[in-house]
């Protein structure tokens, strides 16, 4: 035990400087509230030149930090979920351009077919005109009848006649004769071009 008064004192002095002068020298901490959680642990919330803060105990400081380690894992994969979207987002934006590539370079062909098509039937239609089977025939010609009997002459005789599609009507006529023919025609097609 110290027994000087003045030793005393002196000891007194330099705790009161030591603990509460010296801290508190150019700065104010007030008390604002006391927070306690359902389990009973306190905090503080204080204010310490006008900025706030809170203290918290160290069983309670331990469990924000586990959390918040918690909260990096969490965040670390909502990056790599982020990421790995992304990196799916910019395949189907890559996608969306070949398949409208290809829309486009299918809707060119289907003009370019369409044309071929118009062109084909207008060739079509041109071939028919020029090459397909009239309707209406005139047919004439000059020939020779026989008589039959006891002197075979040679008399000259002419043949006209009219065919409409495929029904034709023949007439010939001669000095003494005269004659007249209704029949069908059939066309025969070969597979030659002799034909």
């Amino acid at each position: 035990m110290i027994n000087n008064k003045f030793t005393r004192f002196v000891i007194c002095f330099f705790a009161y400087i030591l603990f509460f002068a010296i801290p508190l020298k150019g700065q104010t901490i007030e008390i604002l509230e006391t927070l306690e959680d359902s389990t009973g642990v306190k905090s503080y919330a204080l204010k310490i030149d006008g900025q706030i803060y809170i203290a918290l105990s160290e069983a309670k400081t331990r469990e924000k930090e586990k959390k918040l380690a918690t909260l990096k894992i969490e965040l670390d994969a909502a990056n790599k979920r982020i990421d790995a979207d992304s990196s799916l987002v910019a395949t189907l934006d890559t996608t969306v351009a070949v398949y409208k590539r290809n829309i486009a370079l299918k809707d060119s062909l289907i003009g370019e077919i369409e044309d071929l098509y118009i062109g084909y039937k207008d060739l079509y239609f041109d071939y028919k005109k020029i090459y397909s089977d009239p309707w209406l025939y005139l047919h004439g010609g000059v020939g020779a009848a026989f008589e039959r009997g006891g002197d075979e002459d040679i008399k000259p005789a002419i043949l006209l006649g009219l065919s409409i599609k495929r029904l034709s009507f023949l007439g010939y006529i001669n000095n003494d004769q005269s004659g007249f023919l209704v029949g069908i025609n059939y066309p025969v097609r070969f597979n030659s071009w002799f034909f």
